[in-house]
């Protein structure tokens, strides 16, 4: 059922261009040499220009548990995604718990009211839908790319 949502969801984003074309972790047709490709070329250019470069490297920590859900679920709605898909994407998101067991001792349940589940396929896609608007929101004449 995960993959089918994933396969759905990936589609409405890659026919209506959702995710920033310089966004290349978990794209198809993407892999992690096209931005060290890209990086490595502004670095020979700065060289050869004897100019400058700024390189920020940026490490979300985190990251999975941080996802604010209510606003994950708002930016589907604004991006315009309509049916069930946004309805099971919502009970995906909805009413988890988490449990420690250490030895024989068992916590107590935690409700947890944001983040994505760790290990879940479509947790991937949710999060690019995340941090895609921050992404977008970057100056476009800076060199940008994400990973």
């Amino acid at each position: 059922m995960e993959k089918m949502v994933k396969n759905r969801l990936m589609h409405f984003l890659n026919t209506n261009n959702v995710i920033v074309n310089y966004q290349y972790g978990f794209q198809k047709a993407k892999s992690t040499l096209d931005p060290l490709t890209h990086l490595e070329y502004a670095i020979r250019d700065t060289i050869i220009k004897a100019d400058y470069l700024i390189v920020v490297f940026l490490d979300i920590e985190k990251a999975y548990d941080m996802v604010w859900a209510h606003g994950l679920l708002q930016e589907l709605f604004d991006l315009g995604l309509r049916g069930n898909l946004p309805i099971f994407i919502q009970n995906f998101l909805s009413n988890r718990t988490l449990q420690v067991k250490i030895a024989n001792f068992i916590s107590t349940k935690y409700k947890l009211e944001n983040g994505l589940p760790q290990g879940s396929i479509i947790s991937v896609v949710l999060f690019l839908i995340a941090i895609n608007k921050m992404f977008s929101k970057c100056d476009k004449t800076i060199n940008q790319i994400f990973f």
